[in-house]
């Protein structure tokens, strides 16, 4: 066999072993996002009323966008956020942090009172998003000094 069919084997066998690696990575990331979005349905103080890509007027990068409403008898110090996305092929897009982008989150550190709705925008520079798929919360502080986390 001669050595440029080798390296064309070699270089295919690589290609493969990336994919797969990244999509098993891809998929475990995903089952984490479905439980915590699952969870955080059932007992979140916070209540996402949408989430959307927005495009940036600058560049071609998109941000993400949430409107939430504060459903707890409190009034809320913080809040953290993540998200998941999908790009024109039903495929995980890119939403900021985790392996390979698959799972974004931000934060918002304004005071939010007791049945009150606000909204904030990240730009995470996504290049191919598409939909978000999920927005959940992950944690929230209240102003008296309590918090509530998705995985309680």
């Amino acid at each position: 066999m001669d050595e440029a069919k080798l390296k064309a084997d070699s270089t295919r066998t690589k290609i493969l072993e990336d994919s797969f690696g990244k999509a098993a990575i891809r998929d475990a990331y995903t089952k984490v996002a479905a439980d915590q979005y699952a969870k955080s349905a059932i007992g979140s103080p916070v209540k996402i009323i949408s989430a959307k890509f927005v495009q940036e007027e600058y560049s071609n990068y998109k941000s993400v966008r949430l409107v939430w409403k504060n459903i707890s008898n409190k009034k809320i110090a913080g809040i953290k956020f993540s998200w998941t996305g999908t790009n024109a092929f039903g495929e995980p897009a890119d939403v900021g942090a985790g392996a390979y982008g698959s799972i974004g989150g931000g934060f918002d550190d304004d005071v939010l009172g007791v049945g009150k709705t606000t909204s904030g925008t990240w730009a995470i520079l996504s290049r191919d998003g598409k939909t978000i798929t999920k927005a959940w919360v992950t944690e929230v502080a209240f102003v008296d000094g309590s918090k509530w986390k998705v995985n309680q």
